[in-house]
């Protein structure tokens, strides 16, 4: 029921949008849509509606999604243009009917630009502990390896790391999208088995990979020959670093922080959680806990989501956070979710160069 309360304005929404946007679609090039051509818009949007709620087939949501963000893409420069022509008496309707396409077309290609474009963001950051050596940590989240991010997306990841030479590489959670069954059939291990740093790769779950077959993701992610923590710890390969990876917020019975952190001897430890969602960065800054590392909220991905998930987990929600003597970093996410488009945020990956005492 809750499920259905949260689709129903969105459906709507979904449902309006698509014939405003067929309207514009015609007023661009001089015509006006027919009766026929605006119920055969409905029929076709309540189609992907009907397909993605009931989950028609594997693609079914992620056409909804894609055909969503492009109406809604579209709409602003929609209400802009028209506006502007009803307030300059229609004179200049030719004149804005060829700009309210560029307009679209110049959001549309921006958007997936953010989308397939990772950038590199850099922080540096020290901690009173003992290290040998500074160290370079990559923090890539949210993969959401499937249908849409796949091998080209994983090569750009890997140009990344082949060029900043971290130390250090964490996945904290969405590295599978759902089902772990196009990562095998499409052997994304080609590519993934290539990620590699010094001290180690080390992997947490998140919500993404709750929401298919969690066994076989498991066991999936557990193939990679990286490390795949699920409420455990683990060395780096030099002993200087504990990591700790947290079982994703949608298991209710995951493990506290103090009943997880008591498993291990933290003296002369630089201690690193991976939490996928953000949602107790408070908490675990009551520990002694030097790095938290979280993805989940994309930076909202699409306007106005990144309100949302700022409304909802505040500070946390995007970023460089220093609580106590607890850093927290979430980063928007290398892939993305439901449709290849980002206005609100861009592909990206943190760099976190860390100072110690040596």
């Amino acid at each position: 029921m809750r499920h259905l309360v949260f689709s129903i304005p969105i459906f709507t929404a979904f449902l309006i949008l698509s014939v405003i946007f067929i309207a514009n679609i015609y007023w661009i090039f001089g015509k006006k849509a027919s009766k026929v051509v605006l119920f055969f818009t409905i029929f076709v949007s309540l189609f992907i509606i009907l397909a993605a709620f009931f989950r028609l087939y594997y693609a079914s949501f992620a056409l909804l999604a894609i055909s969503l963000t492009l109406v809604w893409l579209a709409f602003l420069p929609i209400i802009f243009i028209r506006l502007l022509n009803k307030i300059s008496a229609y004179k200049f309707e030719k004149i804005l009917r060829f700009t309210l396409l560029f307009l679209i077309l110049a959001i549309y290609s921006y958007s997936w630009f953010n989308a397939h474009s990772p950038q590199v963001i850099r922080y540096q950051i020290a901690i009173d502990k003992p290290l040998q050596n500074n160290t370079k940590i990559l923090v890539a989240s949210d993969l959401h390896l499937g249908n849409q991010v796949g091998k080209k997306m994983l090569k750009k990841l890997l140009n990344i790391i082949d060029k900043e030479e971290p130390d250090l590489i964490l996945m904290p959670g969405d590295i599978i999208n759902d089902r772990a069954e196009i990562y095998q059939k499409r052997n994304y291990q080609e590519e993934f088995s290539q990620i590699f740093a010094r001290e180690g790769v080390f992997l947490s779950l998140g919500n993404h990979e709750f929401y298919g077959n969690i066994k076989n993701n498991i066991e999936v992610l557990n193939k990679t020959d990286k490390t795949l923590l699920i409420d455990e710890g683990k060395l780096t390969n030099s002993g200087d670093f504990l990591i700790i990876g947290r079982d994703d917020w949608s298991n209710k019975k995951r493990l506290t922080v103090e009943k997880l952190l008591e498993k291990y001897n933290l003296q002369n430890k630089i201690v690193i959680i991976l939490d996928h969602q953000p949602r107790e960065v408070e908490k675990i800054a009551n520990f002694p806990v030097d790095i938290v590392v979280a993805g989940h909220t994309h930076k909202g991905q699409i306007f106005p989501a990144n309100l949302i998930v700022r409304k909802i987990y505040g500070n946390y929600y995007y970023g460089y956070t220093k609580i106590k003597n607890t850093h927290s970093f979430t980063t928007s996410g290398f892939g993305f979710w439901g449709s290849p488009f980002r206005t609100a945020s861009r592909s990206e990956v943190f760099l976190i160069e860390l100072q110690g005492k040596h």
